[in-house]
């Protein structure tokens, strides 16, 4: 079986992923399910459409009060099962930031 080298590009950190034909498929499928998944958090608590989570966009102009924001995190981290910490929280200032974050701990978990 050929190998086929597939790269995820997350902003800032590049991770690359050495899959086998028959999974690339798969990989890019569990990509586009994170992506959805993502969209209707925002969509459904927070009436943002796909449209405005623009990757630049800081999620602070999203118009999310202080509380909203904690509330983003709180689904994030039940829709996907996964922790952030309060660092990692502190860090994450863009719609990307939030996305990539999601993205890195499904890859830890997969890759364990």
């Amino acid at each position: 079986m050929q190998e086929i080298y597939f790269s995820e590009t997350f902003e800032p950190l590049k991770v690359s992923v050495v899959l086998h034909h028959s999974t690339q498929n798969s990989y890019k499928a569990m990509i586009s399910v994170i992506d959805q998944r993502f969209n209707k958090i925002f969509k459904q608590h927070f009436l943002i459409t796909p449209a405005q989570l623009k990757v630049r966009r800081k999620l602070q102009d999203l118009g999310l009060n202080q509380l909203e924001m904690n509330e983003v995190f709180f689904y994030l981290e039940t829709e996907f099962k996964i922790d952030f910490t309060d660092n990692e929280v502190q860090s994450i200032l863009t719609v990307g930031d939030a996305l990539n974050a999601v993205k890195r701990h499904i890859a830890t978990v997969e890759l364990h």
